[in-house]
């Protein structure tokens, strides 16, 4: 979904996002302002719209965080969840391929199944005494 953002660097994203929020300042400044005079002139206390006005924008600029900590979060959990299905999936794995005989006829810990049950032969020592 937003993964191309990954692929620009840092100091350029932060560059580019600092120029958005300030374009889209004054764009609302200049857009607004027209009508805003006119409200503004009907009211007999000029810091009420001012207020209003601040605490949109803190509204606004309060919620960024917030949205932004939990995509973090979301990124962190499905990351994690796909490592979990891949280890549960290489345990599996691993678990079906001991169960699997070799086909040279050795099992995974390199003994011989021939001689496993053996004890009384050690290797260099022949079986004939003289």
């Amino acid at each position: 979904m937003f993964y191309w953002i990954y692929d620009i660097p840092t100091a350029s994203l932060a560059f580019l996002g600092s120029e958005f929020f300030v374009a889209f300042t004054w764009t609302g400044t200049l857009l607004v302002r027209p009508s805003l005079r006119i409200f503004v002139r009907r009211q007999p206390n000029d810091n009420d719209p001012v207020g209003y006005i601040l605490s949109c924008y803190c509204v606004f600029y309060g919620l960024l965080p917030g949205l932004i900590a939990v995509a973090a979060h979301q990124n962190f959990s499905d990351s994690d969840r796909a490592v979990t299905e891949e280890a549960a999936a290489m345990n599996g794995l691993t678990a079906t391929s001991r169960t699997i005989p070799s086909p040279t006829g050795r099992n995974s810990r390199g003994s011989s199944a021939s001689t496993r049950g053996s004890s009384s032969r050690r290797p260099g020592r022949s079986s004939a005494r003289a």
